[in-house]
């Protein structure tokens, strides 16, 4: 598997990059967007190393896939049966692992002018993506990519600023997935505003959701455990988007009814009663909602990782602990307006709640594990939420998982690696060398500085 930056007819018909800007118009071609000037080119296209996709040879009758055979195939028929009844658990393995494909599988990833890449295309075919390279060649980077195709602000939370190329004024980040193309970025004419874009028609980012659910981890949650609060939410809140693509919608306008509510009771002069209710009424009924949709999920994760199979990787006990006690949320939002203008924010709702994990074995909570066995919980977790989306859904998350195979015992890797192919889905990987991913059947991409 290697990088290919080429133009393909498919994308320019979709116009993945239609409203990004001019001044990023050359770049956005080279890497396989659509001319914003004219997006319904069907002209052929060619260019230094172009080749067309295995998937345009197939649909123009150029190649042997879909090519009918001529007569007599009922000779062959008994000689077939005696083979598949052979061969049944390998056909079934391969029929499971290309229906999760179809579905859930990122088939072709462009980024332009995004951090450190200018011009950066994947075309991957199998379920794992394994991103090879030294430490700042920009393997995290791809991966940033990937998480700004679902809600929120990826697993960086970085500004959209900080994602342009240097010297450049915006960026586009692409990706076909079942058949459908998803595409997110910045303007040079608003910098400032991230466009999303699904099947070439403008949307909103919390509307990903309903196309592609990933889940990531990177070094910076070792210490997701023994950190604060906001980040296990943050967490526990992308589980739950898997399942209930409605959740960023309810958690976005709560965080702004409550944004609202902190500036009018800390702001000069009395705030009017009316607002302030109307205001604590919308952050009731996104709040309800929140709460709700993480009850399920806990509950329905806890079961899912009492199921998983005695292995390596540590069984975790994980409960919800709410932000405010049981009760009318409007009413307690109203009795506490006086508390709260005097803190500068709002001490009661879903925004407080946290995601309390235990090691089962050990019987103690997941900050006192040693680092090693806090990974092992947190991997755990992953892949029973993993398994548990499978199962609801059909659909797998995507998995984004960086630096993870070398900071694993060789017996967790394996384990590791075992578990992601039985639960099907496609899986990236990172790495600064191979030897961690030896024998594991993926497509192996080196990411140059």
């Amino acid at each position: 598997m290697t990088c290919r930056i080429a133009i393909s007819r498919i994308e320019q018909r979709a116009g993945w990059a239609s409203g990004f800007g001019n001044a990023e118009v050359k770049a956005k071609a080279d890497a396989g967007f659509a001319n914003p000037a004219n997006p319904g080119n069907d002209a052929p296209v060619s260019g230094p190393g172009y080749a067309p996709p295995a998937s345009e040879t197939a649909l123009s009758g150029e190649g042997t896939i879909g090519r009918r055979r001529s007569g007599g195939w009922w000779k062959h028929w008994p000689p077939f049966l005696w083979w598949a009844g052979l061969n049944a658990p390998i056909l079934f393995a391969c029929g499971t692992a290309l229906a999760y494909r179809s579905y859930m599988a990122i088939t072709r990833l462009s980024l332009s002018d995004f951090r450190n890449h200018a011009d950066f295309v994947l075309e991957p075919a199998k379920p794992f993506v394994v991103l090879t390279g030294e430490n700042g060649a920009g393997k995290t980077n791809v991966l940033e990519a990937i998480s700004l195709l679902a809600p929120g602000r990826g697993l960086r939370r970085a500004a959209l600023a900080d994602m342009v190329r240097n010297g450049e004024n915006a960026f586009a980040v692409a990706a076909r997935i079942d058949g459908s193309d998803l595409a997110t970025g910045v303007s040079a004419d608003a910098p400032g505003k991230r466009q999303v874009r699904v099947n070439g028609a403008m949307a909103s980012a919390s509307s990903l959701a309903e196309w592609l659910s990933v889940i990531w981890i990177t070094p910076a949650m070792d210490r997701l455990f023994m950190d604060g609060a906001s980040d296990r939410r943050r967490f526990l809140d992308r589980l739950v988007l898997a399942l209930e693509p409605g959740h960023a919608r309810h958690a976005s306008r709560y965080e702004a009814a409550m944004r609202q509510r902190n500036r009018l009771l800390t702001g000069e002069g009395p705030a009017d009663p009316a607002w302030l209710t109307a205001l604590e009424a919308q952050m009731a009924e996104h709040g309800v909602a929140i709460a709700e949709a993480r009850d399920v999920l806990v509950a329905s994760l806890s079961e899912e990782v009492a199921d998983a199979p005695e292995g390596p990787f540590a069984r975790a006990i994980i409960a919800l602990e709410a932000g405010h006690s049981e009760g009318n949320l409007a009413t307690l939002l109203r009795q506490s307006r006086a508390q709260d203008a005097a803190a500068g924010r709002t001490l009661v709702g879903p925004h407080r709640a946290d995601l309390s994990v235990s090691h089962a074995g050990k019987g103690q909570p997941a900050a006192r594990c040693s680092t090693g066995e806090q990974k092992a919980l947190l991997i755990g977790i992953v892949l029973a939420h993993a398994r548990l989306v499978a199962a609801r859904t059909g659909q797998p998350p995507v998995l984004l998982l960086d630096e993870v195979a070398a900071h694993l015992d060789p017996v967790r890797r394996a384990s590791l690696y075992e578990r992601l192919a039985l639960q099907g889905g496609q899986c990236w990987l990172t790495g600064t060398e191979m030897a961690p991913f030896a024998g594991l059947d993926a497509d192996f991409v080196h990411v140059g500085a």
